[in-house]
């Protein structure tokens, strides 16, 4: 994950293999729908996160409910050490309908996208971009800025993706480019990180 520090490198992809039982559960959990949790989230070595307790009574009862609270725990864990917050905004929702079908940029430091479930996030490559636009006044949309046939890059199931936005340092103008997926043949299961001052 420390190429995330490299001044070009806006996107890091960690891909996961092996977790079916953490995949079955949380396809479980979007199939259900109706979870919309937010909260903000500190990690403390002596107790633990003080937000997934709470997290854990809105969601079904399994034995695989622990593997998503642990895992979950291990990705608060990554993002405050990476961006050297104690805090962060912790969101994790099940979909029905794209959240954000445009492509995009954040205006935060670094945001942690996990798609457990569902068609999972899509980017661009900075060859697939004229970023010339984005700088115009009065501003363009992002999306006027991909160039004709661009590759779009998709993320599988369970990817953890660190995408830098534009309130990383030196990166005010050079934010990921990303959208959700326009179509998901099932419900998503979403989780987001982001540091918190």
């Amino acid at each position: 994950m420390a190429i995330l520090f490299e001044p070009h490198v806006n996107v890091v992809v960690l891909q996961r293999q092996g977790h079916e039982a953490l995949a079955a559960y949380a396809a479980k959990v979007a199939r259900r729908g109706e979870l919309s949790f937010k909260a903000t989230a500190a990690f403390h070595q002596a107790n633990g996160l003080d937000a997934l307790d709470e997290l854990a009574l809105h969601l079904p009862p399994d034995d695989a409910r622990d593997v998503l609270i642990e895992d979950l725990a291990y990705w608060i864990e990554v993002v405050t050490e990476l961006s050297g917050s104690p805090r962060v905004g912790l969101r994790l929702v099940s979909l029905d309908a794209p959240m954000c079908p445009s492509f995009h940029v954040d205006h935060v430091t670094v945001r942690l996208v996990c798609t457990y479930s569902g068609a999972a996030s899509e980017w661009l490559e900075e060859r697939d971009l004229d970023r010339s636009l984005l700088s115009r006044l009065p501003p363009m949309p992002v999306a006027a800025a991909v160039r004709r046939g661009a590759l779009v890059q998709r993320c599988e199931p369970l990817d953890v993706v660190l995408l830098k936005g534009t309130a990383w340092s030196g990166n005010e103008t050079r934010g990921a480019v990303h959208r959700s997926p326009v179509h998901s043949a099932q419900p998503r299961l979403l989780l987001t990180i982001d540091p918190l001052g």
